[in-house]
């Protein structure tokens, strides 16, 4: 009916000769151009994110449910924060501590058997939190700033010390 040489059975719109099996897909526009439900139109990276939650629609390794990748300049999760990794050394283990800046949660994770303390401070020094053994500091009750995270070994003494920036 619209002279775009497509039937009727064939063409998803046969009253508009620019919507037919041989048009190229037109991103955000709401119309199936080429008449294939499997072309996406408002996900172009398939990643299973709309344009309008989705924070790259080239890219689909960056969306909201992407995990986060350390120490890349890239914010993966789109959360406004990249996840920084740093690495220590005490008394051979190797200590990781991240993320930097936080809101919410500093995590550390130990590579081998290190009994250990890590206490929290502020820039003049005043402890703001100490625990034993941990993996994680959550942060989100702590008052956006600077502040000094200390992880000392119990048995030898040796100690790192990381700047922490809490932001929210």
């Amino acid at each position: 009916m619209d002279g775009d040489g497509f039937s009727a059975l064939e063409d998803c719109d046969d009253t508009n000769p620019d919507i037919n099996p041989d048009q190229e897909e037109e991103p955000y526009n709401g119309i199936d151009d080429d008449c294939d439900p499997d072309t996406l139109d408002d996900d172009l990276d398939q990643d299973g994110f709309v344009l309008n939650d989705d924070c790259d629609d080239e890219d689909a390794s960056i969306n909201p449910d992407a995990e986060e990748i350390t120490n890349n300049d890239v914010d993966e999760d789109f959360d406004g924060i990249d996840l920084l990794t740093s690495t220590h050394e005490i008394y051979d283990i190797t200590v990781h501590i991240y993320t930097k800046p936080t809101s919410d949660i500093i995590n550390i994770d130990v590579d081998g058997n290190l009994n250990y303390r890590v206490i929290l401070y502020n820039v003049v020094g005043k402890v703001i939190l100490t625990k034993s053994n941990t993996n994680q500091i959550l942060t989100h009750k702590i008052p956006e700033g600077t502040y000094f995270l200390e992880i000392r070994d119990l048995s030898s003494a040796q100690k790192t010390v990381e700047r922490i920036v809490v932001t929210r």
